[in-house]
């Protein structure tokens, strides 16, 4: 006699997609940790209230180690994007395609052109910058953050190519 799932055992089951974003977002907590000579603001006054000395000199020095958290963040990003998409094909490459446009985004704003244009910004059209402003003015502009966000986006791709068909991946 067949005995089906309770809705509790369905709804523990892990998934794939969710799970992988989490290690991701880990492994770039990490290089923040282990491979910068200095974390971000951020890290440093948490670890601080730990007791940790944040200023240390890196652990290890891995190649691309400033490149490495902007993967590892948009693999992430793009990996939950997939998952809450319910398995929906064209939802899903519309929500790659949205989160990778985004990530360039956000890596453009800290290139100096536009840094200066968004501070010199005082139109009435740019009254939406103030809380923008000083992301653009804190952020450090690196050309080779845009190769890795779209490494990011292939590797998600792959990822979710590679998954087997007919399994639940979301969230």
């Amino acid at each position: 006699m067949y005995k089906s799932p309770t809705a509790f055992s369905r709804r523990i089951k892990p998934n794939f997609l969710p799970i992988a974003a989490l290690l991701a977002l880990i492994a770039g907590l990490l290089v923040y940790l282990l491979a910068r000579p200095a974390p971000p603001e951020l890290i440093q006054s948490v670890l601080t209230v730990l007791g940790v000395n944040a200023q240390s000199s890196a652990l290890i020095s891995p190649p691309f180690a400033f490149q490495l958290p902007s993967f590892f963040h948009m693999l992430a990003l793009m990996l939950v994007a997939a998952a809450l998409t319910s398995g929906q094909p064209r939802l899903r490459a519309v929500a790659l395609t949205i989160t990778f446009v985004l990530g360039l985004a956000m890596e453009l704003v800290q290139h100096p052109a536009v840094t200066n244009t968004v501070s010199a910004c005082t139109a009435a059209p740019c009254s939406w910058l103030p809380g923008f402003k000083p992301y653009a003015r804190t952020g450090t502009f690196d050309p080779l953050d845009i190769y890795a966000i779209a490494v990011a986006a292939l590797v998600a791709i792959v990822i979710i190519a590679l998954l087997p068909p007919g399994r639940n991946h979301d969230l």
